[in-house]
C-alpha cells in the first residue's frame, strides 16, 4: 500500500497470502531442490583420500572428513537414580538418557533412549552407534526426568575417548554425577572423576591421595588428555554434592512427615533419610567398544586432529552483582549499536584484522616473502629500519590502489557485503568460520530471519565452499537458507522491498534512513538520519537531507516496537538494562569525538578515494627511504665500518678487568635488545600463523600422542567404573526371552504390524523379568502414552 492508505487486517492477509502464492510459483519455475542443495553441501570429503588435510589444516579435517572410528555403545539400565525435585512425588523419576559428543547434543531417535516412567531404577537396553571423529572427543552422557511437560536433567557422567582401548568392549556402572557439578569444561571434569567418585568425596583423607595419584599416571603418559586433578577441585566437588544432597533430604522430609503425619525426627523419616543419604546421582550401566574405520597408519593423521574448545560453564561458585536500574531509551540503544558496529567494527577494525591476517597468513606469497625478507634484514641491520620501514610502507599503500586486492586483504565473515562477490571473497578464505558468520549475517541481516540450530548451520558453513571457491552460488545460498526450516525460522514473510512511511532501513548495508515515502516505482525519498551519506563527502552529514534511493540499494534494519519500546525496559533484568546503556553512552563519548572524522579520513586515503593525498603520502615515503639508503653508503665509504658498530671505534676497550667485563657484557645485552624485539615481532607476526607452520606443528602432536595412544588404560583408569559379573549375565539373557531388542531408531521398519506388537513384547518380557536374577527391581518403557512413542512409530501407525 502506498503511504497513508488504510491497512486492514483482512486486506493485508490477503495481500501476504497472495505474496507467498506468488514466491512458490517463482521457487517451482526456477526448480530448485532444497534436498539435492543440502545433501551436496552437507557432503564430507573421504578420510583416506584426504588424510593429508588433518596435518595442513586440522580444523578443518575435523569439520569436513568422515570419522576415522566409530564407538559402538550400549545403554542397558540405570539405578538408584536421583529422585524427582517435587512436594507430591519424591521417590520415582520418569529417566531417559541422552548422548552429547564434544558438548553437542546428538540429534536423531537413534542417539537418544525410550523413556522409562515412574522409577528409579529403569532399564533400557539402547544400543548405537557415535562417529568419531577425533580421538580427543569427549562422551557425555546425560540422565533426564523426561515428564510429558517439563524435562529436568538429574545427572551425568563423560568418558574419554582417547582413554578407550581399541576393539575391546567394556562392561560395567559408571557413576553418576550431580547435575549441580556440570561446571569448568569437560577436559577438567574427566580428569576429576577419574581420579576420585563423587561418594569418596566424603572421606577427606583420600582426596589428597587421589589427587597424587592421578598426577604420577600423567607423568606415565597414561592419558592423550594430560589434564590433572587437584584437591581444591574435589573440595569444591563435595561443596556442591552437599547442597544437591540438603536439597533432596529436604524434600523427601517434609514429604515423609506431610504423608505420614509424624514429626520429621521420626524413626520412618530416618530410615527414608538413610535410604536416600547417597554420595552420587545413581549409576548408569553400559557397554562401550571403540573400532577404526580407517588403517592404521590413517589413524595416525587423526592423531593430529584436536576436538573443538571445550565448553566452559562456569566455575563453582558465582557471585552477581547487585543491579542498578537506568534509563533506557531501546530505539536509540539499537540505532547506537548498529552505527558502531558498522563505522568501527566492520570498516575499520575488522578491515585492519583481515589485512594482517592475509599477509601473516601467506594468502600471497608474492607480498608475504618480500616483507619476511626485509625483516630479517631489519633484525641483522637494526639501522636499516629506517630506509625499509617507509618503502614498505610506500609499496603497501601502492597495492591499496587495486580495488580487487585490496577487497582481498580486508573482507571476510565479519564485513563481505551480502552479495554473490562477498560470498566468493569469504570462500577464498577456506576458514569455515569465517564462513559460518557470512551466513549467519546472510540469515538475520539478509533474510531478516534467526538461527535455530547454530550446530548445523556450522556444519552447512564448512562444506558450502571447496578449495576457496562457493560450491553453490548466492542466490542458491539463499534459497537453501530459506528452505531450512530446522536450521533457520523467520517470523515474517513480508518482503522486504515494500515498505510504509517511517520504517528504518539501511542503504548499501551502511548508511541509516528513515523512510519518507514513494519517489517512483522502483525509487525511495530517504532521510538520513544521523549516521553517514553515500553522497556526503566526509563520512557526516549535519541535519536532514531527503535522497531519492532505488529500491534494490535498500534493506530493513532491525527497529523497535511501539510495544517493545514502551514496555520492554521495564521487563529486562536490572543487570541487562544497566549493562546497555553503560555500553551505549560509551559509544556515544567516541561518536562526540574526533575519531570517527579522523577514520572516515584515514580510510579514504588508504582507499585512494583521495588519489592526491595518496600519491604524495607514497612519493614522500619513496623519498625518505632514498635518502636514507644515501646517507647509510655515504657513512661507510667515509668511515670503513658500518652503524651497527663492527669495523669502526664505538670507544670500548678490550676487557681486561672483572668490572670492564662485566661492563662489556651489559652493553652487548643493550644492544641486541632492539634486535631480540624485532626478531620477536617479526617470528609472532609471520611464522605463527603460517600454514607451514601448521603442517609441522600437527607432526608434532601426533609424534606426542603415538605414545599414549598406544597405551589407553580405560577403565583401569576411570575411577567412577565397576564391574557387575551377575548384571552381565542377567543382560545378555534378556534377548533370548522375547527375541530381537525392539531399536528406536528402526521402530518402524522392526515393528511391521504397528505399535500394539512392540507393547504386547515390552509387556510380555516385563512379566518374565523377576525370573532373572537381579532384574527384578527394573521397569522397561511402557509405550501406552503416546508421549513415549518414537515418531517414525507414530506416523507408521497412522499411515496404517
Amino acid at each position: 500500500p502506498q503511504p497513508g492508505s488504510p491497512r486492514s487486517s483482512l486486506g493485508y492477509a490477503i495481500e501476504m497470502t497472495d505474496q507467498m502464492r506468488r514466491a512458490l510459483l517463482q521457487e517451482d519455475r526456477n526448480n530448485i531442490n532444497i534436498k539435492e542443495l543440502r545433501a551436496r553441501v552437507e557432503r564430507k570429503d573421504d578420510f583416506h583420500t584426504k588424510r593429508i588435510r588433518c596435518l595442513t589444516n586440522p580444523d578443518r579435517a575435523f569439520e569436513t572428513l568422515t570419522p576415522y572410528a566409530k564407538l559402538d555403545l550400549t545403554i542397558f539400565c540405570a539405578q538408584n537414580l536421583e529422585p524427582r525435585n517435587s512436594w507430591t512425588n519424591t521417590s520415582t523419576v520418569d529417566a531417559s538418557v541422552s548422548v552429547f559428543l564434544d558438548d553437542v547434543l546428538l540429534e536423531g531417535q537413534g542417539n537418544r533412549t525410550f523413556v522409562v516412567r515412574g522409577t528409579t531404577h529403569p532399564l533400557w537396553q539402547h544400543q548405537m552407534s557415535v562417529p568419531i571423529a577425533s580421538p580427543m572427543s569427549m562422551l557425555r552422557l546425560q540422565v533426564s526426568d523426561d515428564q510429558v511437560t517439563t524435562k529436568e536433567d538429574k545427572g551425568f557422567v563423560e568418558v574419554g575417548i582417547a582413554d578407550i582401548p581399541y576393539d575391546t568392549e567394556i562392561e560395567g556402572w559408571l557413576e553418576l554425577r550431580f547435575q549441580e557439578t556440570l561446571r569448568l569444561d569437560s577436559h577438567k571434569r574427566y580428569a576429576s572423576h577419574s581420579a576420585m567418585r563423587e561418594d569418596m568425596l566424603w572421606q577427606d583423607t583420600a582426596m589428597a591421595e587421589k589427587a597424587d595419584a592421578h598426577q604420577k599416571k600423567l607423568k606415565k603418559g597414561a592419558s592423550l588428555l594430560g589434564t590433572s586433578a587437584n584437591v581444591e577441585d574435589f573440595k569444591a566437588r563435595k561443596a556442591v554434592g552437599q547442597r544437591a544432597l540438603q536439597k533432596t533430604k529436604t524434600l523427601i522430609s517434609g514429604c515423609s512427615a506431610s504423608c505420614s503425619g509424624k514429626p520429621k525426627n521420626s524413626s520412618d523419616a530416618s530410615a527414608l533419610l538413610q535410604e536416600h543419604d547417597r554420595g552420587n546421582a545413581g549409576e548408569l550401566y553400559v557397554r562401550f567398544k571403540l573400532t577404526k574405520l580407517v588403517s592404521r597408519v590413517d589413524s595416525l593423521f587423526a592423531l593430529s586432529l584436536d576436538m573443538p574448545v571445550p565448553k566452559s560453564y562456569g566455575e563453582y561458585e558465582e557471585v552477581e552483582p547487585p543491579p542498578d536500574r537506568k534509563t533506557l531509551d531501546l530505539q536509540k540503544a539499537i540505532d547506537t549499536i548498529l552505527e558502531f558496529r558498522i563505522a568501527i567494527m566492520e570498516d575499520f577494525l575488522f578491515c585492519i584484522w583481515y589485512y594482517v591476517r592475509y599477509i601473516a597468513c601467506w594468502r600471497s606469497p608474492w607480498i608475504s616473502l618480500p616483507l619476511v625478507v626485509t625483516s630479517f634484514v631489519v633484525c641483522w641491520h637494526q639501522y636499516y629500519l629506517t630506509t625499509i620501514l617507509p618503502s614498505i610502507c610506500a609499496a603497501m599503500l601502492f597495492l591499496n590502489q587495486f580495488e580487487n586486492l585490496r577487497k582481498s586483504m580486508t573482507r571476510g565473515g565479519f564485513n563481505a557485503r551480502l552479495t554473490a562477490d562477498g560470498f566468493r571473497r569469504v570462500a577464498q578464505w577456506k576458514s569455515s568460520s569465517e564462513m559460518f558468520q557470512f551466513l549467519k549475517r546472510v540469515v538475520e541481516s539478509d533474510l531478516h530471519g534467526s538461527i535455530k540450530d547454530a550446530q548445523k548451520l556450522r556444519s552447512i558453513a564448512a562444506t558450502c565452499f571447496r578449495d576457496g571457491n562457493p560450491t553453490l552460488k548466492f542466490e542458491e545460498m539463499r534459497a537453501l537458507l530459506k528452505g531450512m526450516p530446522d536450521i533457520v525460522e523467520f517470523a515474517s514473510l513480508a518482503d522486504d522491498d515494500r515498505f510504509v512511511a517511517g520504517d528504518k532501513v539501511l542503504v548499501d548495508e551502511r548508511h541509516q534512513a528513515t523512510i519518507e515515502g514513494a519517489a517512483g516505482p522502483n525509487t525511495w525519498n530517504l532521510v538520513f538520519d544521523g549516521s553517514s551519506s553515500p553522497a556526503s563527502p566526509n563520512g557526516r552529514q549535519s541535519g536532514r537531507q531527503l535522497e531519492v534511493v532505488e529500491a534494490s540499494r535498500i534493506r530493513r534494519r532491525q527497529a523497535a516496537s511501539a510495544l517493545g519500546y514502551a514496555w520492554l525496559p521495564g521487563l529486562l533484568p536490572l543487570r541487562i538494562v544497566n549493562l546497555i546503556v553503560d555500553s551505549v553512552d560509551g559509544i556515544k563519548s567516541l561518536e562526540s569525538s574526533a575519531l570517527l572524522p579522523i577514520i572516515g579520513t584515514l580510510t579514504e586515503i588508504v582507499t585512494w578515494k583521495r588519489r592526491f593525498t595518496a600519491s604524495a603520502i607514497c612519493i614522500v615515503c619513496s623519498a625518505i627511504s632514498l635518502v636514507f639508503i644515501l646517507t647509510i653508503k655515504t657513512y661507510e665509504d667515509d668511515v670503513g665500518g658500518d652503524l651497527s658498530g663492527h669495523g669502526c671505534d664505538t670507544g670500548l676497550k678490550e676487557p681486561e678487568k672483572v668490572e670492564e667485563v662485566i661492563a662489556w657484557g651489559i652493553i652487548s645485552f643493550l644492544r641486541n635488545v632492539d634486535n631480540m624485539i624485532w626478531i620477536t615481532i617479526t617470528v609472532v607476526v609471520f611464522i605463527i600463523s603460517a600454514r607451514w607452520l601448521q603442517f609441522l606443528k600437527s607432526i608434532g602432536r601426533v609424534f606426542k600422542r603415538i605414545g599414549p595412544d598406544s597405551v589407553r588404560s580405560a577403565p583401569d583408569n576411570w575411577a567412577f567404573f565397576r564391574e557387575d559379573e551377575n548384571l552381565k549375565a542377567s543382560l545378555a539373557n534378556v534377548s533370548m526371552l522375547v527375541g530381537q531388542w525392539p531399536s528406536v531408531a528402526n521402530v518402524s521398519r522392526e515393528f511391521n504390524d504397528g505399535l500394539d506388537a512392540m507393547k504386547d513384547r515390552m509387556a510380555r518380557l516385563q512379566k518374565e523379568m523377576p525370573r532373572l536374577p537381579g532384574l527384578g527391581h527394573f521397569k522397561l518403557p511402557d509405550l501406552s502414552h503416546p508421549s513415549d512413542q518414537p515418531e517414525n512409530a507414530k506416523d507408521a501407525g497412522a499411515q496404517k
